[in-house]
């Protein structure tokens, strides 16, 4: 992505990764350079990094507290100026509710971390008289909802209007958010946007009914669903489904903060791998062995036909997940064989060998997301993300 500063015709900036930048990538760039723009007349640069973080919280705000625009085929350029003539006066709220989550994930609560979560409905004109940001200036504000059993709902004049309890068995099931705050998610449907903060002091924004953002390890992290779904699909060799299905299980293992190994066999593969042994026979699901029986016995379908909650434990099990291309399970917690002298841990090295067949992909304990393929003799990564 090329990004010229205001007023700089000659000079641009180059920004590159693994996996491609999308429209809604270019409209928050775009948007946090004109709001870095403002600060053009600060002079003493010391001050910058103190300013930033901010501006990040409006950017964040003002992107998911912007009501879609019209699903017709507009030009890019024209869905960028109407989104932003259009942005809802809850943006405001939003970046407010950030900076109060960023200070409660550095605080306790009676010895515990905080976790928290509010809706905000810019459609609810209900005046109670009860702000909800002096609510969580209180200390009895930081428990009054937590996100896993229940979630607060504020107003556009940012007034406390309403308690949302939720079921035992989440909601939302086939979005893409993480399985812990799916309800949330579901509930931030057209202007509505939720906003959640775990015990691990991240903070997720949830609108359109995923999540978009996430502050974790210290950055702001935008998420571009249906671009990583496509980089998972490797032009065509895995079904939609399959891969929307891995994707979740991705963001519901990251956010567990478990770690986990998930691979993608190609058709053309299959054979390949079994030939190198890549796998050990003891950890393929049917297998003779007592873990062979259990996955037997609990997987009778294909991943993405799996509830995501057996999907996650699966996943989250020491070793890596093996997949054909039709979903199959192959193996679970599987041990995998590597070149002797590789570097690096043994997800990554895991992730790298099975990237060799179809797809690798290695979730960290920290929660960041890689995944791999080869491109000749050589592997490459073609996506990082949360």
């Amino acid at each position: 992505m090329i990004v010229r500063p205001p007023g700089e015709e000659a000079k641009c900036f180059s920004l590159k990764r693994s996996q491609a930048f999308d429209q809604a990538d270019a409209d928050f760039v775009e948007s946090f350079i004109k709001h870095l723009d403002e600060l053009d007349a600060v002079t003493d640069t010391s001050l910058l990094d103190d300013l930033i973080n901010p501006l990040l919280r409006r950017t964040v705000a003002q992107r998911v507290a912007s009501p879609p625009s019209s699903p017709g085929r507009q030009p890019p350029m024209l869905r960028r100026t109407v989104a932003q003539r259009v942005a809802s006066p809850a943006s405001d709220l939003v970046s407010r509710i950030l900076a109060q989550y960023e200070a409660w994930a550095e605080q306790t609560y009676e010895g515990r971390k905080i976790s928290a979560a509010i809706g905000i409905d810019p459609g609810n004109a209900t005046a109670t008289g009860v702000q909800v940001l002096k609510v969580f200036a209180e200390s009895f504000g930081a428990v009054l909802a937590n996100g896993l059993e229940s979630f607060l709902i504020a107003g556009a004049n940012g007034d406390l209007v309403g308690y949302e309890p939720l079921s035992n068995a989440p909601g939302g099931l086939s979005l893409a958010a993480p399985l812990r705050f799916c309800r949330l998610a579901e509930w931030a449907a057209g202007q509505k946007v939720g906003v959640g903060l775990n015990r691990n002091g991240e903070i997720l924004v949830f609108a359109n009914q995923g999540i978009i953002f996430a502050k974790r390890r210290g950055s702001w992290r935008h998420f571009t669903h249906e671009a990583l779904i496509k980089r998972i699909a490797l032009h065509g060799s895995f079904e939609p489904d399959l891969c929307k299905a891995v994707y979740q299980t991705s963001l519901d293992v990251s956010f567990a903060k478990t770690g986990g190994g998930i691979a993608l066999i190609r058709r053309t593969k299959a054979n390949d791998l079994r030939t190198a042994a890549v796998v050990n026979d003891k950890d393929l699901r049917g297998a003779t062995t007592l873990k062979g029986q259990c996955l037997k016995t609990i997987i009778g379908k294909p991943f993405q036909q799996l509830d995501r909650r057996l999907r996650q434990d699966i996943v989250a099990m020491d070793g890596a997940t093996v997949l054909d291309y039709r979903g199959n399970v192959l193996a679970a917690g599987a041990i995998v064989k590597v070149d002797a002298g590789s570097d690096g841990g043994g997800r990554l090295l895991a992730a790298r060998t099975l990237a060799k067949y179809g797809l690798g992909i290695k979730i960290s304990t920290d929660g960041e997301i890689r995944g791999f393929k080869t491109d000749g003799s050589n592997v490459q990564e073609i996506f990082r993300f949360a």
